[in-house]
């Protein structure tokens, strides 16, 4: 008897085209993993690496091996108790019943975790099998590489997922792969024996110019995402399980631990200030950097005033200022201020009301007898601060504030994890500078004077082990204003300069509609910035943004020269320019709203890509279903259609789709074989006379074709018993392909 198991002996070249297959497989796994809500990649690794093993070994009940590890594994992961309780398995299947409830339903946001990962693990069941099947047994593997390519680069190009690396790891596999598969096509057609420990050795030239390859490919520069994403309107589902992906936000947050990420439009008003100077407007300060976002380093404390504020100031006595007035008209609810820079005092028209203060983040909360409430209009009073360039040049370390190492400790802080090309970068910037201002304003041009954009859609979520400030400096050049400030702050931080993070809003755009200096500013205008300390001016704003420029008087001369016609100058000189025309303010949008991507996607109108990947899903299983009784519904369609046709035609023509079908589960006839000689050896295999007999009948309606008609009515029963005993392998030919 003829096998198929004898031609697929445990060798090197069968392991290797299933590690080939394995690490393909991965890369489909990954750009999928970083866009949905399955956040663990460890557990479908393990998975499709047992199935390749499960394959390799031929080991028999694979699928109920494979069903059990699936149980296990989502026991492990979403349930309590042990995984021999069979409890568990009643809670598993009234989950999945409940989702593919929602499913039905169109309800994508409360379908559990548990359902995709279930999903997922069947479609990653089907393509081990696929590959399984295509590359060892078919000896086919070009057409998935080329899928395996065209599916990373589309992510790639649609700024869901980096794969520079990727697409030279995957070259690299599928070249090895295909070399191996050429390899085994010509030892079939030599009919080679014993060549198994040939391979390293015709393998060793082709490895040495993929290696050669790969380092050119690796050193080599690489384009970024080349299209202009064409599905903006795409919204990503998210989960605890998955936070990354969860950071788009919208106007002011209170949360940004985790910074990065795109974010959307919103030009809601929040509120008015009639106002005869534009400034920034803050709402809190943040002083510890994690390496992914801001946050306080102490827990907050609440400090009290009625009206004047004498807890927190920012100047210090040597920063001439002016005082000023504005009128606070809020269209959004919160239960804080919202406040220029050098506040004085508040006015309110309720009555007993108070405001609570935090030193540490100089965020002011609004308080009437005791409980929280939200202003809808108060009037602030406030310092316009003016500084002398030429007196900050001349500011002397070590004094002031500085000399507190609680303060300095404080505010240069950075996490030990810093990358340590940030802080050579830092040192570079300002080797050459003799004053902590012309060190500062160094490090605010490198990033106007560098290839930086200022870009709200296309931002990357820095990976698990990458910094954020890293990311956005050495890798993308692409982000808002939280990677601006962020980035400058760090960099100061690295030659020792103190700075803080201040989040807000930008002045606005004057309403045409007002007679008065009104300005309103919308969430659109949400913005975060610099401040450092300087000895004995305070803190001074930088504005490090590309396309924005700082609102503060910065004066060339002292302010001791008493000179009237001072030269009012801007550290963003560069940048005045864009800044002139306050609508344009209105497209500068900020990234930090607390309304995530997640609930973005809430609007039915919207289309989410968990739409595709369930339809995907659903097409996978289908697929599979269909693929794997692809023989029964073809004989049955083949059947149905010769059956019952009476014509003298009909004989050879399903004659010769009998032949097809022998052919199609690997029983070709040869062409030097006669009609009876390959009659004789199909029915060896099956252990009978059937074919014998049809093939008999056969030849006689060729010499007698005018029997052609009466034969195939005798013939048509025995026909349709081989033909179902076609759509499926004889014993003595089973080859265990493991789905």
């Amino acid at each position: 008897m003829i096998t198929l198991r004898a031609n697929n002996q445990w060798n090197m070249s069968r392991f290797l085209m299933h590690v080939s297959g394995f690490l393909l497989l991965l890369e489909w796994l990954r750009p999928l993993i970083n866009i949905t809500n399955i956040g663990r990649l460890d557990i479908f690794v393990i998975f499709i690496g047992i199935c390749f093993t499960l394959s390799f070994f031929q080991i028999r009940w694979q699928i109920a091996i494979k069903i059990v590890i699936i149980l296990f594994i989502i026991h492990s992961v979403y349930y309590k108790g042990t995984f021999m309780n069979p409890s568990w398995l009643t809670v598993f299947f009234s989950d999945i019943s409940q989702n593919t409830s929602l499913l039905s339903q169109g309800n994508l946001q409360d379908i559990s975790a548990v359902f995709p990962t279930f999903l997922l693990f069947l479609v990653l069941w089907f393509l081990c099998f696929l590959i399984s099947y295509w590359v060892v047994r078919q000896k086919r593997g070009l057409l998935f590489l080329v899928l395996t390519i065209i599916y990373i680069t589309t992510f790639h190009n649609l700024h869901l997922y980096n794969a520079n690396h990727a697409i030279i790891r995957t070259v690299v596999i599928g070249f090895f792969m295909l070399s191996l598969l050429q390899i085994e096509r010509i030892q079939m057609i030599e009919h080679l024996q014993n060549y198994s420990r040939h391979i390293s050795k015709l393998l060793r030239p082709l490895t040495m110019f993929i290696v050669l390859s790969a380092t050119i490919a690796y050193f080599a520069p690489k384009f970024g995402p080349q299209w202009s994403n064409p599905m903006t309107f795409l919204k990503f589902d998210t989960s605890t399980a998955s936070k990354e992906v969860e950071v788009s936000k919208i106007g002011y947050g209170m949360d940004d631990s985790q910074l990065g990420g795109p974010f959307k439009p919103d030009d809601t008003v929040v509120f008015t200030a009639q106002t005869q100077n534009s400034q920034y407007w803050r709402v809190e300060t943040k002083d510890f950097y994690t390496g992914k976002g801001w946050e306080v380093s102490e827990e907050p404390k609440k400090n009290s005033f009625k009206s004047k504020n004498n807890v927190v100031t920012w100047y210090e006595s040597n920063t001439k200022t002016d005082t000023a007035v504005a009128t606070i008209n809020m269209q959004k609810s919160y239960p804080h201020l919202i406040y220029p820079a050098g506040l004085v005092s508040v006015e309110t028209v309720s009555e007993n009301v108070s405001f609570s203060i935090d030193p540490f983040s100089e965020k002011i909360y609004t308080m009437k007898e005791g409980s929280s409430i939200s202003l809808n209009k108060y009037k602030v009073t406030y310092e316009i601060p003016q500084f002398s360039t030429e007196n900050l040049k001349a500011a002397k370390k070590d004094e002031g504030m500085e000399t507190s190492p609680y303060f300095m400790t404080k505010y240069t802080q950075l996490p030990k994890s810093l990358p340590q090309r940030v802080r050579d970068l830092a040192v570079d910037l300002t080797k050459d500078k003799d004053n902590q201002y012309d060190k500062v304003l160094a490090i605010e041009s490198y990033f106007t004077d560098n290839s930086f954009v200022y870009e709200t859609e296309h931002v990357l979520v820095p990976k698990k082990d990458q910094d954020y400030v890293d990311q956005f400096i050495f890798d993308t050049k692409s982000g808002y204003c939280n990677n601006f400030s962020t980035s400058m702050i760090v960099l100061l931080r690295s030659v020792g300069i103190p700075a803080r993070w201040v989040k807000g809003y930008t002045e606005g755009a004057l309403d045409n509609l007002e007679s008065d200096s009104v300005y309103k500013i919308t969430n659109n205008n949400a913005h975060s910035w610099v401040e450092v300390y300087f000895p004995g001016y305070g803190w001074v704003p930088f504005e490090p943004t590309k396309g924005f420029s700082n609102p503060y008087n910065f004066i060339k001369d002292a302010p001791a020269s008493g000179s009237q016609n001072s030269e009012v100058i801007n550290p963003n000189n560069e940048q005045i320019q864009q800044k002139n025309n306050e609508t344009k303010l209105k497209n500068l949008i900020e990234n930090t709203e607390e309304v995530s991507a997640k609930k973005i996607t809430n609007s039915k109108k919207e289309f989410s890509w968990w739409y595709l990947f369930l339809s995907i899903i659903s097409m996978s299983i289908i697929g599979y279903i269909l693929f794997a009784t692809r023989m029964k519904w073809l004989t049955f369609f083949i059947i149905l259609f010769y059956k019952y046709r009476k014509d003298d035609a009909v004989y050879p023509k399903a004659y010769a789709a009998l032949l097809k079908q022998f052919a199609r589960i690997g029983i070709p006839r040869n062409e030097s074989q006669t009609l009876r000689e390959y009659a004789i050896h199909v029915d060896m295999l099956y252990n009978s006379t059937d074919m014998q007999k049809l093939t008999l009948s056969y030849e006689n309606t060729i010499y007698q074709k005018e029997q052609a008609t009466s034969e195939w009515r005798k013939s048509i029963q025995l026909w349709e018993q081989l033909m179902k005993k076609a759509a499926s392998l004889p014993k003595s030919l089973d080859f265990d392909v493991g789905i």
